[in-house]
């Protein structure tokens, strides 16, 4: 798969976090949104962040139990 790109872009996923958290609280910040809409709106934004977190470390501990291919022998 020349060119192909697999797996997840952890940089645009961390990037789309931020933009979140940024725009939430700009929003909150002029008034354009209530407290209550600021908690719930930042409720989701740790809820991605949690799940985001849950899936690199399967990641990791998978890509860490991988068996080693000896090609020497």
């Amino acid at each position: 798969s020349l060119g192909k790109k697999t797996g997840i872009d952890w940089d645009h996923t961390v990037q789309g976090l931020i933009a979140r958290y940024q725009e939430l609280c700009a929003r909150f910040n002029t008034g354009s949104i209530t407290k209550q809409e600021y908690d719930e709106r930042m409720a989701k934004i740790e809820t991605i962040e949690e799940e985001a977190y849950a899936l690199y470390q399967k990641f990791l501990k998978k890509k860490n139990n991988k068996p080693i291919v000896n090609f020497s022998s």
